[in-house]
């Protein structure tokens, strides 16, 4: 995120435009233990999942988001950035 900002994530979407199940694991800041939204979570074949949340995200911190088949899921993600 941008220095001298704060955003709050407000929505969460992934979609499954494959004909097979993926997983789908994603984290504020450091991967690891306890900055994890998700781990693993399965997104079956031709599905898309909303999840609608309200996470604060610190400045300077990042999003990883990862698939456990390559180009198998598309993520999109909206929030709010103050000052």
């Amino acid at each position: 995120m941008p220095a001298a900002t704060v955003t709050t994530l407000r929505e969460v979407l992934v979609c499954n435009e494959t004909g097979s199940d993926a997983t789908f694991t994603m984290s504020i800041g450091a991967d690891g233990a306890g900055k994890r939204l998700f781990k693993a979570v399965p997104i079956k074949a031709n599905r898309t999942v909303l999840w609608s949340c309200q996470t604060i995200i610190a400045a300077g911190e990042k999003i990883q988001a990862y698939s456990g088949t390559a180009s198998a899921l598309t993520l999109s993600v909206s929030g709010v950035e103050s000052t």
